[in-house]
Order: C-alpha cells, then sequence, then structure tokens
C-alpha cells in the first residue's frame, strides 16, 4: 500500500538556510521542531526558518551523523566524527566539559559512537564491545566478552539484550552470550539488521524480511518483503498499529512509504 506521494514537495537547500546539502540524520524532538544532522552543523528547523548550531556553540565537531531524540529526558544526542558523545537540552550543548558523566563513554581511534533509541526506555550509545544505556541522568556500561563490533542493541524486558555482533545474533547477560539466535546469516552481513521495538529487521538489496520472538523466545520470520526493481529501503521504518512502515527511494530519489501487516505470515 502506497501511503503517500505529494507533489506539493518543498525543497529545501542552501539558499533556504541549510548550512550543507548533505544530511545524514533528521528527528523530531517533543517541541515538533525537526533536527538535522548535516556536514556542516547541527540544524533546527521550526517550519520556516533554520538555526544552525556549530563548534561555536559548543558541538564538538561540526559534522553530525547521528540524532537520537529521548522523550523522557527531552535530551537531544548527537553522534558526531569526532566520536566524542554530546548532547542538546534546554538551548545548551552538553560534552564532557559540562556534564562529567559522559566522561564514562570511551571512543576508540576507530570505533564511531552509534545508537539507537528504544520506546519507554532510554538511549543506547555504544561503540567498540561496550554498550551504554543513557537512561535519566544516569549511564551504565555493559561490556561483551568476545565480541569487537555491536552493530545495533535491543534490551528485553529481562534487562539482557540481544545484541547484533560480528558473531551473529545472540542473547547477552552480564556480558555473556546465553543464547544464539538463527537469523542474519542467510542475510549475508548482520550491520543490515535494525530494532523497530520489538520487531527485528533486515535489510536487502531486494528485499526486507521481518522477525519476531515467539512464545519460546526465538525470532521467528514473519514475512519476507520483495521490493521492487528500482527501489531501495534506506534506514527509516516505523510501526503504526500492526503496520510496519518502510520507506524506500528510486533511482530518481524520488520517495515512497510502503506498509505492509505484521501479522501476515
Amino acid at each position: 500500500m502506497l501511503l503517500g506521494q505529494y507533489s506539493n514537495t518543498i525543497h529545501y537547500t542552501v539558499k533556504d538556510g541549510l548550512p550543507s546539502s548533505t544530511v545524514y540524520s533528521a528527528v523530531q524532538d517533543s517541541m515538533g521542531f525537526i533536527w538535522l544532522g548535516t556536514e556542516a552543523g547541527l540544524v533546527r528547523f521550526d517550519g520556516a526558518k533554520f538555526k544552525v548550531y556549530t563548534t561555536q556553540d559548543g558541538l564538538p565537531d561540526n559534522e553530525v551523523l547521528g540524532l537520537l531524540f529521548d522523550s523522557i529526558t527531552s535530551k537531544l544526542w548527537i553522534i558526531t566524527y569526532s566520536k566524542e558523545p554530546c548532547y542538546f537540552k534546554d538551548g545548551k550543548i552538553y560534552t564532557k566539559q559540562n556534564d562529567p558523566a559522559l566522561s564514562i563513554i570511551k571512543s576508540g581511534r576507530s570505533e564511531f559512537l552509534n545508537g539507537n533509541l528504544q520506546v519507554n526506555k532510554g538511549v543506547y550509545l555504544y561503540n567498540g564491545n561496550v554498550i551504554y544505556s543513557c537512561f535519566r541522568n544516569t549511564i551504565k556500561t555493559d561490556t561483551l566478552y568476545g565480541v569487537k563490533f555491536i552493530y545495533q542493541v535491543h534490551q528485553n524486558a529481562d534487562g539482557t539484550f540481544d545484541v547484533l555482533t560480528e558473531n551473529g545474533a545472540d542473547q547477552y547477560q552480564n556480558g555473556i552470550s546465553t543464547k544464539e539466535y538463527n537469523v542474519g546469516e542467510q542475510h549475508n552481513t548482520y550491520p543490515r539488521g535494525d530494532w523497530v521495538n520489538d520487531v527485528l529487521i533486515f535489510k536487502q538489496k531486494d528485499s526486507i524480511n521481518i522477525y519476531k520472538k515467539d512464545a519460546r523466545g526465538d525470532y521467528k520470520n514473519l514475512k519476507m518483503i520483495q521490493i521492487s526493481d528500482g527501489l531501495v529501503a534506506i534506514n527509516l521504518y516505523s510501526i503504526m498499529g500492526a503496520n510496519l512502515i518502510v520507506c524506500l527511494e528510486n533511482i530518481m530519489k524520488l520517495t515512497h512509504l510502503l506498509s505492509w501487516k505484521l501479522t501476515q505470515a
């Protein structure tokens, strides 16, 4: 089902106030502002004008690769090329210099900081083999043994983590792998996996595979969606009711929003 293609799309460029035509990420906060991560700074868009934040405003680096908005704390977590953790709140950018709690987050020379948001829990940042659970005003660390790279993280209700690493998909408790999941091998690379709530999605060139846990706690392949020729899935997923919303692009960069029922096998 095609959800929407609008002929009155507005195209914003550097002429309208964007600091760069390269945009890496976009999120909306609880006030309705749209935040953009660009190669030339952090941008807030109020629907009419752009406000740009740079290193002069406290950013550790102007190249903003990722954004995560935590509605519980109203913190906008910012992932920059410098690999230094930071967030924006109440009009101010916080780094290790003005929030010592961030010092617990380490960044190696070749390890970029990544992250994802889990609804009603908080933000998870990770690099190398360490997970940083950022809840309210505390940051908890979990080190995974026998792991070099963490690609994606999902915390279960019992406190364990389901994690995609170079070793595969495993459940971890206290840093130790306690269960292996039989998913992902057929999808070539684990970095292509993403969790949306409790749904695990693997993106391929011509298909999207959707997994969800069954009563035994094992991931079951609910559905494989074939992508039409000329369309490419990009990393924008959402769940509305029982429907998975996927953002696709064609070679002309026209965006398509498609919906599939998760309950269909």
